[in-house]
């Protein structure tokens, strides 16, 4: 009976401890990762206009927002800026 009622334990412990780490893991997600600017600067003319965000649905989804000076691109100060204030972590 000792030997069962140790295993049992053994086994709640073993169970607890994945629980918690399940619960570490699902509350700390991994990082979204986007394209980098030279990856998507194609023309490599030192900024994203609209159709080469459009390659990205994450940077497409905030270019209005990040170009701050309203030039209808993005240049690599504004999308380190966007990235950097949404939390993405660069390649």
């Amino acid at each position: 009976m000792k030997i069962i009622t140790q295993t049992l334990r053994a086994c709640i412990g073993a169970s607890a401890l994945l629980l918690s780490v399940s619960a570490v893991q699902a509350a700390d997600p991994a990082p979204v990762k986007a394209p980098n600017f030279s990856q998507l600067d194609t023309n490599r003319d030192g900024y994203i206009d609209a159709k080469e965000a459009n390659a990205s649905l994450e940077v497409s989804g905030w270019l209005t927002t990040a170009d701050k000076d309203k030039d209808g691109r993005l240049s690599a100060s504004e999308f380190a800026a966007a990235q950097a204030a949404i939390g993405i972590e660069q390649k």
